[in-house]
């Protein structure tokens, strides 16, 4: 009996197990549950650390723009700073305080009238104190190129310079110049070099001189301006009205001639 049974235990030892028996198979598929709960850990720990970085990221990248945004807002009112301090010194050269001194205009000459004072100005650009000087700039000298605009549109009417390309036969009205010398070559471009070269000459003045006292002043012909200060403030005030009205006549005359097809003084 102990000889079979001693057999037995041998024999069953060395037998080899076959693979792919569904014991075996079975045994291998299955998970340690320690196994599992190891992996679902390490999971969560790379999707947390993913977050991480994004929420870095982002941090990081809000920062950069809250700082370009910063540094930009800092840049402009520097600019704005340097701007009102020019304006300032502009001001104190000229006697009038940067804030509203409560006067029309800062107290401009132009509000003056045979009937009185009249203050107009609907749309309130006097408001803008710092800019004052700057407006009173701009409307000089619109109102000497309508003044020159003007005696521009009468003029041809009359005279013309020698050539068949401006003669009267070949432009009528001079409505029609632009177009009949459009295809002319370097009669337009001239016009525009001149009035470049002009702006360009006078802009560092304008830039320099931008006070209430020296606006639309270019030093030419001083030698003309009375010598008392009341005899140039009426001289001045004569510019300023002759060049409001020179804008409001150049509009009227232009429009009168486009519609009567009439040379001066354009009427029916």
């Amino acid at each position: 009996m102990s000889v079979a049974f001693l057999s037995a235990g041998v024999s069953d030892a060395f037998i080899p197990q076959i693979r792919g028996s569904p014991s075996s198979a079975s045994a291998t598929n299955q998970v340690h549950p320690v196994q599992h709960a190891e992996a679902v850990s390490s999971g969560w720990q790379g999707v947390s650390q993913l977050s991480a970085a994004l929420t870095t990221a982002t941090a990081a990248v809000t920062l950069a723009v809250g700082l370009r945004r910063r540094g930009i807002r800092r840049s402009q009112q520097k600019k704005c700073q340097a701007l009102r301090r020019e304006l300032s010194v502009a001001y104190e050269d000229s006697g009038i305080e940067l804030l509203d001194n409560g006067k029309f205009a800062q107290g401009l000459i132009g509000a003056e009238g045979a009937w009185g004072r009249y203050e107009f100005d609907p749309a309130g650009f006097s408001r803008f104190t710092e800019f004052v000087p700057f407006y009173r700039e701009a409307e000089l000298k619109h109102g000497r190129i309508a003044m020159l605009a003007w005696v521009g549109l009468v003029v041809p009417d009359f005279l013309r310079v020698p050539g068949e390309r401006t003669s009267f036969e070949n432009i009528p009205l001079a409505c029609d110049a632009h177009e009949r010398l459009a295809g002319i070559t370097g009669v337009n471009v001239q016009i525009l070099f001149w009035a470049t070269l002009v702006e360009f000459c006078c802009a560092k003045k304008v830039f320099e001189w931008n006070s209430l006292e020296c606006a639309g002043d270019y030093g030419l012909g001083v030698q003309f301006l009375p010598k008392d200060e009341e005899g140039q403030k009426r001289v001045r005030l004569a510019e300023i009205k002759n060049g409001r009205l020179a804008m409001i006549a150049f509009g009227g005359a232009l429009t009168q001639e486009v519609i009567t097809r009439h040379p001066f003084p354009w009427l029916f």
